[in-house]
């Protein structure tokens, strides 16, 4: 059986190889490789978005023209890059496996211990892989990220403001349901983090409904509301209150310190 310094170590390495890989990622013009069909012809081309005040349009080149192949082997890169964090991030998903099962054996482990490595760790949030969808229509750019609502955006603001480390919308499982809440938090001074689900149209009866499941599963997975999961609403247009979503995660992270 593996030990836990081993384990550790190990998700350590490749935590830290993660975070190389998404920095240059980030670093690198945000386009990928695809294929357009048109009328039975399959054309290689590569996707890219442009900025128009402050709104996200997006954009395809075919990879036989001239600007095509100059930005071919950046998207190469791209590609070799999400394959390499989706690889290093199976290969956590194993340690902590491994990790599980050793903690399992363990009939009395520490409570310190159990907040470090347990469930909503550090660990488990290093772990976390972002959605990354950079084809978002009528997006907000933010850093390197495109966010689906101005209010999503906002949100990020807040969490930067308070130093708090966040990843948006990774992908989950949820009673065998991939999802992707809007934002994983993680706060250090709690050594956990927390789901932030944002409802921007809580005024529109179908709306709610359409989300209504999403919640119910939220609550079978004991992802817990005020603890493991904080829901911001908007009810109306333009109704995003920026001191009262701080409130809220600060009110959020008190009550568990």
């Amino acid at each position: 059986m593996l030990s836990t310094q081993i384990v550790r170590k190990g998700l350590k390495m490749r935590s830290s190889a993660i975070s190389m890989a998404r920095r240059e990622l980030q670093k690198n013009p945000p386009i990928t490789i695809g294929w357009h069909l048109k009328k039975g012809v399959s054309t290689e081309v590569l996707r890219y978005h442009t900025d128009q005040d402050g709104r996200v349009k997006y954009r395809e080149i075919s990879t036989s023209t001239a600007k095509g192949q100059k930005f071919l082997p950046i998207a190469r890169r791209n590609a070799e890059l999400r394959k390499l964090i989706r690889d290093l991030k199976n290969e956590v998903q194993s340690l902590l496996d491994m990790f599980m099962i050793e903690q399992e054996a363990d009939s009395n482990p520490s409570p310190d211990e159990a907040v470090r490595t347990g469930r909503f760790s550090y660990e488990e949030w290093c772990a976390l892989e972002e959605l990354n969808d950079m084809s978002i229509p009528n997006g907000y750019r933010h850093g390197r990220r495109i966010f689906r609502s101005k209010s999503e955006m906002l949100i990020a603001q807040i969490l930067e403001e308070l130093g708090l480390p966040y990843k948006y919308e990774p992908v989950i499982q949820v009673i065998g349901n991939q999802r992707w809440p809007d934002f994983a938090v993680y706060c250090p001074e709690i050594g956990r983090y927390f789901f932030i689900e944002h409802l921007g149209m809580m005024g529109k009866t179908s709306y709610r409904m359409d989300n209504l499941e999403k919640l119910e599963a939220y609550e079978k997975a004991s992802i817990r509301d005020g603890v493991d999961i904080l829901y911001t609403m908007e009810f109306v247009k333009g109704g995003f209150n920026t001191l009262a979503v701080k409130g809220k995660i600060l009110g959020l992270l008190l009550a568990q310190a």
